[in-house]
């Protein structure tokens, strides 16, 4: 397996307003990393197709997780929706249940456009 060429790094020292070079330092790349904050269990639908989702969640499942979260607001509600039922009888044929569906409202814009979003956020779980 090839993995990516080690990169380096120039290290200087300053000496009187001039820049000499005195070594090279291996500098090991940092793989990518999901965004703080948010639990790799949670999937945020968006405008990709709806069997991009799909793929994420069963992953999640074979993956060893046995409850995935679904989040969307706006008009991505329907698509959510829709994911979760294409998992729900395509993929796992009722073996995947409905634990929870919170329904909110976020305000989003700044000041003096500020407006109301719909969000939902559906948990579903697979019986061990």
């Amino acid at each position: 397996m090839d993995s990516d060429p080690p990169s380096y790094e120039c290290v200087t020292e300053t000496e009187s307003g001039q820049q000499n070079m005195t070594e090279q330092q291996k500098v090991e790349p940092t793989p990518p990393t999901r965004q703080s904050g948010i639990p790799s269990d949670t999937i945020f639908i968006g405008q990709k197709p709806i069997m991009a989702y799909v793929t994420a969640i069963v992953m999640q499942f074979t993956s060893g997780s046995n409850e995935v979260s679904i989040k969307a607001r706006g008009r991505a509600i329907s698509a959510a929706v829709d994911v979760v039922e294409v998992c729900r009888r395509r993929f796992f044929e009722g073996k995947l249940h409905v634990k929870n569906i919170a329904i909110g409202t976020e305000q989003l814009g700044e000041e003096g456009q500020v407006r109301n979003v719909s969000t939902i956020e559906i948990t579903v779980t697979k019986p061990a």
